[in-house]
């Protein structure tokens, strides 16, 4: 799948928002109050993974897309921020 299916912002009501971006011909997260930008790496499918950095030592967190019928990315799930299930983000629609 083209990176174009995963680019965009996506948010949920208790992390708030996050990007995906393009970044050295690949993907990378933006997130937190810092837009810490992190690189992903393809996993499998619709999965990534990127390093988490923060406090703790580095540690490597998946990433999984829900690709919709449109062909792009409806929502993502964090797999670091998901331990109470906080950490599934809905795509924001851009305005037309």
């Amino acid at each position: 799948m083209k990176n174009s299916a995963y680019v965009g912002s996506y948010r949920n009501d208790f992390f708030g928002e996050i990007s995906i971006i393009e970044k050295d011909s690949g993907l990378a997260t933006v997130q937190g109050p810092k837009n810490q930008t992190s690189p992903m790496k393809h996993y499998d499918r619709d999965t990534f993974t990127y390093e988490v950095q923060g406090e703790n030592p580095v540690v490597t967190s998946g990433v999984t897309f829900t690709v919709g019928p449109d062909g792009k990315a409806a929502q993502v799930v964090v797999e670091n921020l998901n331990a109470r299930g906080e950490g599934a983000f809905k795509r924001v629609l851009a305005a037309k």
